[in-house]
């Protein structure tokens, strides 16, 4: 198992390079916890009916203590520099496991029953070279509000990432009809944010300078990724996270498009999830739509 990481774009912009703070060891605590708007009422006959408006996962991620040392040595000021990107609004990826930041779109859906998923390629692929699933790994599979269902699903046969297909263990439980429906790596969380709650308070704290402890609280945004993976139905269709545009590639300049950039982009098209949200798209359109329909990938 590899470190834990954070990734950010500190300059938001198309021509932005990553910046990775990997952690010298495992984390003291993964936990999450989920949140839902929900408006429910009662019948006068006695029934419950209940309006769902919005849902997201609130993610706390800990650490330490632990030294300014050896492997953690000059983690503490890493950690407090990406603390102002985050207290500005701006998102961020962490992956418990920075060889599993895998995030891609499921294409033509998923059904109950299914076993198999025809997926993009990783949105995240710039993030590592050695990224890529195992047997046993836990996916999270999950539609954009305001349905945002959520399930999660145990990988039995590993296929290479750049095979756009994986077979699962677990079948498909729920029947989905926002779209497009993502797929993660369980313990990789492409968009967090620092809810303004979190606001005032130091990601990182100290005992006289001796140990130093991360403990900081963020929230995922499941409408941001479901805007980076737009159209489930073109594998062509979904922004790389750190891929860079044309004028760049043979640059060799290692940038690309930042996290918030991409999502700034997307939504200025009108793809994020609610505006996808539909059934399952008329047998005529799904005709209509072919590998490099949509010329957004760089």
């Amino acid at each position: 198992m590899a470190n834990p990481s954070f990734w950010y774009f500190a300059g938001g912009s198309y021509t932005d390079e990553v910046t990775e703070i990997q952690f010298g060891g495992p984390l003291s605590e993964l936990s999450w916890v989920p949140i839902r708007d929900r408006r429910s009422g009662w019948t006068l006959a006695g029934s419950m009916r209940s309006v769902v408006n919005t849902g997201r996962l609130r993610v706390t991620i800990s650490l330490g203590p632990f030294n300014d040392s050896g492997s953690m040595q000059y983690l503490a000021h890493q950690l407090e520099s990406m603390s102002a990107h985050l207290e500005r609004g701006e998102p961020v990826s962490f992956a418990a496991d920075r060889n599993k930041a895998f995030a891609a779109g499921l294409s033509l859906g998923v059904n109950p029953g299914d076993t198999s998923l025809i997926h993009t390629d990783n949105l995240f692929e710039e993030y590592g070279g050695s990224i890529a699933l195992a047997a046993n790994d836990i996916l999270c599979i999950e539609s954009p509000n305001p349905e945002h269902k959520r399930e999660y699903c145990r990988v039995d046969d590993p296929l290479a990432l750049t095979a756009n297909s994986l077979t699962l263990a677990d079948a498909i439980r729920y029947e989905y009809n926002e779209l497009p429906v993502m797929v993660r790596h369980r313990d990789f969380f492409p968009v967090l944010y620092m809810p303004e709650q979190e606001l005032g308070k130091s990601i990182v704290t100290w005992d006289h300078r001796l140990t130093f402890s991360l403990d900081v609280t963020l929230e995922t945004s499941p409408d941001d990724l479901a805007a980076l993976g737009w159209d489930p139905y073109d594998l062509d269709a979904a922004t790389k996270i750190g891929a860079p545009p044309a004028g760049l590639i043979d640059s060799g300049a290692g940038k690309g498009y930042s996290l918030q950039e991409s999502i700034r982009r997307s939504r200025s098209m009108g793809h994020h999830g609610p505006g996808l949200a539909s059934s399952a798209r008329p047998e005529s359109q799904i005709q209509g739509i072919g590998l490099g329909s949509h010329p957004r990938k760089i």
